[in-house]
């Protein structure tokens, strides 16, 4: 870890993931509803910040990172 970094609890990190995971879902065409209501261009889905809200799903879960 880094000397800015600080340990989230897992809790907070699965409830900002689901956060995420609820407002970037794709829209008819494909493209991310969150990222393209917060930056008004359209962005391809699955967005960066699913894979990233996917990871931590990940490391809450104990597939990855510290046990």
């Amino acid at each position: 870890m880094t000397r800015d970094a600080q340990r989230v609890p897992r809790p907070v990190l699965a409830a900002r993931a689901a956060a995420v995971l609820g407002a970037h879902v794709p829209d008819a065409t494909g493209k991310c509803r969150g990222c393209s209501t917060v930056l008004g261009k359209a962005v391809v889905w699955p967005c960066t910040f699913v894979s990233l809200a996917e990871l931590a799903l990940k490391i809450v879960k104990g597939e990855i990172g510290e046990r």
